[in-house]
């Protein structure tokens, strides 16, 4: 097994060597992967992580190891990769997205090229080295779109990802056999649990991984089963459509709709209709307001005046009742450990009255 970092090759009989191969370097992005391995490898029959905290609090909890390797053999089996693929780790090294590659590289006992999670995490790549496999954010998608034609399968998960840039990614591979996957899951069902493949141009739908099974509860969210997780069943605020093919398609979360005067907006939307002339990061949230409870706001990771906003807000077709009535503008997002937007502490840091469902 072999792992590449920039340009650097490590070489190991076994995957658990790497804990004292990378244990002597001075790099910290290594030494950090070196603690990850040896976490994974220790005697402990639990493995501890820390959910993302991009839709509440942030908080530690317990997978075993065995449904991980199961987990990372589900994904294996629905990709079709094989020990001789090379796998692409640059997600953070505290997310269960990230672990997950991590342990999909050792249950394949395939070779694993790591770099650091940042925007555009292609360019620190080594030389000579064909990717098969990697999983990455739609922020990432977004920073180097020209890069993943050169990718035969990408997952893109952790975030909604907009019409616009769906288009621009079906475009970049266009001319390509390469498969491009949306991934729904969470940190309680080990990542992913559903697909959605963008090559099928139109089809909103996410299809279940074998021995995944759907339902809804009274408020039309989502409530899943997993038969490789011991038959857990798992709750989410994920409102959806369940289709009778056992596939479902996603339409915003229960938490997140904003009540504005008695009228419901879906903030994901109004986040598709603006995605297409907003290029920065951006969400719309509610604010709390004394005339109708909430009202629909934008907040855009810009040092743009909010006039600039405003302006294309005013040209867009929007109705009364939807258009977010104020625009917020902040240097830098506030994020989590594993690099999602932190709305709450974003909002705090605008001083932000944050409206209640």
């Amino acid at each position: 097994m072999r792992l590449f970092f920039k340009q650097h090759v490590f070489e190991v009989e076994e995957a658990k060597d790497f804990i004292q191969v990378l244990s002597k370097s001075k790099e910290p992005y290594l030494l950090e992967l070196s603690k990850l391995f040896e976490k994974w490898f220790d005697h402990e029959l639990n493995f501890e992580v820390q959910t993302s905290g991009s839709t509440g609090s942030p908080k530690i909890i317990r997978l075993t190891k065995s449904n991980m390797r199961k987990s990372a053999s589900l994904t294996i089996s629905t990709f079709g990769l094989h020990s001789f693929d090379t796998l692409l780790l640059c997600l953070p090294l505290s997310s269960i997205a990230g672990i997950m590659m991590l342990v999909r590289s050792i249950v394949l006992n395939s070779d694993l090229v790591v770099s650091r999670p940042k925007a555009n995490p292609f360019n620190d790549l080594p030389k000579d080295i064909d990717i098969d496999f990697t999983a990455i954010t739609p922020y990432q998608a977004k920073k180097s779109i020209e890069k993943l034609k050169v990718i035969p399968k990408i997952i893109i998960g952790g975030a909604p990802i907009s019409e616009h840039l769906e288009e621009g990614l079906l475009n970049a591979v266009d001319e390509t056999k390469n498969e491009l996957f949306q991934t729904y899951g969470m940190t309680e069902t080990i990542t992913h649990i559903a697909v959605r493949k963008l090559n099928h141009h139109g089809d909103k739908s996410f299809k279940a991984l074998e021995g995944i099974s759907f339902s809804t509860d009274e408020r039309s969210c989502l409530r899943i089963k997993a038969k490789h997780l011991r038959n857990s069943s798992f709750q989410t605020n994920d409102i959806v459509q369940v289709n009778i093919d056992n596939s479902f398609e996603y339409l915003g979360r229960y938490d997140e709709i904003i009540n504005s005067g008695g009228v419901k907006i879906n903030p994901q939307k109004v986040e598709n209709k603006l995605s297409s002339v907003i290029n920065e990061r951006f969400f719309i949230t509610a604010e709390e307001n004394d005339d109708f409870g909430q009202i629909a706001i934008l907040v855009v990771e810009s040092k743009k005046s909010k006039s600039y906003y405003e302006e294309l807000l005013n040209t867009n077709d929007f109705d009364l009742y939807h258009k977010p009535k104020k625009v917020y503008t902040l240097a830098e997002f506030k994020t989590s450990h594993t690099n999602k937007i932190d709305k709450i502490q974003t909002l705090k840091k605008l001083g932000v009255q944050i409206g209640e469902n």
